[in-house]
């Protein structure tokens, strides 16, 4: 069901897939606001930036599944590695003291 490329114990696997994986996401989640908006004229979230952090949620999913079903430590890191990057970006983008 999970291609190999997946179960690899990589650094380098974890890091693209904390990668790409929010970037699709953030398109399906933008993809589906505009579609609320056309039809029921009401935005998915109050604020347009919150899709982006809810984006990066989803990296939450292979973290888990790298970490406790696979026990592959450096795929687990470089997901983590990734998430924590987008969130720190997101918070000096959106939230500048």
């Amino acid at each position: 069901m999970i291609p190999p490329l997946l179960k690899k114990d990589s650094f380098l696997t974890g890091f693209v897939l904390g990668l790409v994986l929010p970037l699709v996401f953030y398109g399906l989640v933008l993809l589906i606001d505009v579609i609320l908006v056309q039809l029921v004229h009401v935005h998915l979230t109050k604020e347009h930036h919150y899709l982006y952090l809810l984006s990066v949620a989803i990296n939450l999913i292979p973290v888990r599944y790298y970490f406790v079903a696979l026990k592959t430590e450096k795929s687990g890191r470089g997901v983590l590695l990734v998430t924590g990057v987008y969130i720190l970006t997101y918070f000096f983008m959106f939230y500048q003291l």
